[in-house]
């Protein structure tokens, strides 16, 4: 694996937010210019693979801005989210109607971190082979509380989203009825963001770029 120094000197670059209503995640993320050229910097210049990792708070814009950079630049894009384990998650003191299946989504017990891993190997060798495409972009709210995920990131993104756009991305993103957003809302709070928040100084450690 290619290592990379910290890049300190991007986070004391202009990193605010990209400005995305709920409504727009579908479209195009403009991407931060720090991010831009140091991903296209590389890119072009490798000749190995670069495996690219985005994390943050659930909402915060992970999967549009891996989609986006994948759209730009090829490679592979894997999603944390496909390699949750239910089976291994604790269970909901008080869960709520759209609690997928009364379990806690929002911690690293949850996560198949082993399989994940295996996938990210099995991709990055192949394109090692790949002339073409030369770029892995790993995406979740939970991937940099693992060592091993940490370890496997040439460059770490931490998207620091706020509270109040993550809350919003989150209720747009499945239709539901207006009467209970003011329940919801707090639920996520209670149990979506005070999960993040125990992990959020772990996380923020392991990022190299802060948006």
């Amino acid at each position: 694996m290619r290592t990379y120094k910290k890049m300190q000197e991007l986070n004391t670059q202009s990193t605010k937010n990209a400005s995305i209503s709920p409504t727009e995640t579908d479209r195009s993320f403009p991407l931060n210019q720090a991010v831009e050229d140091f991903v296209s910097t590389h890119f072009q210049a490798i000749s190995g693979c670069l495996v690219v990792g985005i994390c943050g708070p659930s909402g915060s814009g992970k999967t549009v801005m891996a989609k986006e950079i994948q759209r730009r630049y090829g490679g592979v894009l894997l999603s944390q989210d496909k390699y949750f384990a239910r089976q291994c998650m604790p269970d909901l003191v008080d869960p709520k109607p759209w609690d997928s299946h009364g379990k806690n989504y929002e911690t690293p017990k949850g996560v198949n971190c082993e399989n994940l891993l295996r996938d990210l190997q099995t991709h990055r060798q192949e394109l090692l082979q790949n002339p073409k495409e030369h770029l892995l972009i790993v995406e979740g709210h939970l991937i940099f509380t693992f060592p091993q995920l940490v370890s496997a990131c040439d460059m770490k993104i931490f998207l620091s989203t706020n509270k109040e756009i993550c809350q919003q991305r989150r209720w747009f993103r499945t239709p539901r009825p207006e009467s209970i957003k003011e329940e919801w809302f707090a639920w996520y709070e209670e149990v979506i963001w005070q999960q993040h928040l125990k992990y959020r100084p772990t996380i923020i450690n392991n990022a190299e770029v802060i948006l």
